[in-house]
């Protein structure tokens, strides 16, 4: 009986790690429809960008001023063609203050990837009124050897920990 109900838990617990995992694969396709993503080497510029505090009063702010980070200090970077610089440049003379985005600026992340600090991941997701300087954005962040990344971001860190429990309990079983 013992047995029975034991091989129930394992059969439970495999079939949630499943489902979770296929979930997780879903959510990363649509938030790969939604958002840009580019892994860049680190660079001081980005390394501004990521240090913008959350603020707990006001969440979408952290956005706002990591996109007003980005946007500024790449319109200055010397990798950056002057294009890109123009375009980033010119956007950001037309804001007089980070909430002055809250509506076009939907999200905008910066951190460090899993396991490599010297790896920078770039998110942001705009409406279509930015949409040319998301373009330029993604161009400016390719001059400085970023790649862009197609059909979602990289597995996270809970991802890859329940995917190896998994395989875990698959080989104990």
């Amino acid at each position: 009986m013992q047995h029975d109900t034991m091989q129930c838990v394992v059969n439970a617990v495999h079939a949630v790690g499943e489902n979770s995992l296929q979930n997780s694969r879903a959510i990363r396709t649509h938030a790969g429809i939604a958002m840009c993503t580019s892994l860049v080497p680190a660079d001081p510029t980005l390394a501004a960008a990521a240090a913008v505090e959350p603020t707990p009063q006001d969440p979408h702010r952290e956005h706002l001023l990591a996109w007003a980070q980005l946007i500024t200090g790449l319109s200055v970077h010397a990798k950056v063609p002057t294009q890109q610089k123009q375009v980033l440049a010119t956007h950001a003379a037309g804001v007089a203050r980070p909430e002055d985005l809250a509506d076009t600026v939907l999200y905008c992340r910066v951190q460090s990837t899993f396991g490599d600090a010297n790896q920078v991941k770039v998110q942001f997701s705009v409406t279509p009124d930015l949409h040319n300087v998301g373009v330029a954005l993604l161009a400016a962040l390719a001059s400085i050897d970023g790649v862009t990344e197609f059909c979602g971001p990289p597995r996270s860190r809970s991802e890859r920990n329940a995917a190896e429990a998994l395989r875990l309990l698959n080989q104990s079983h």
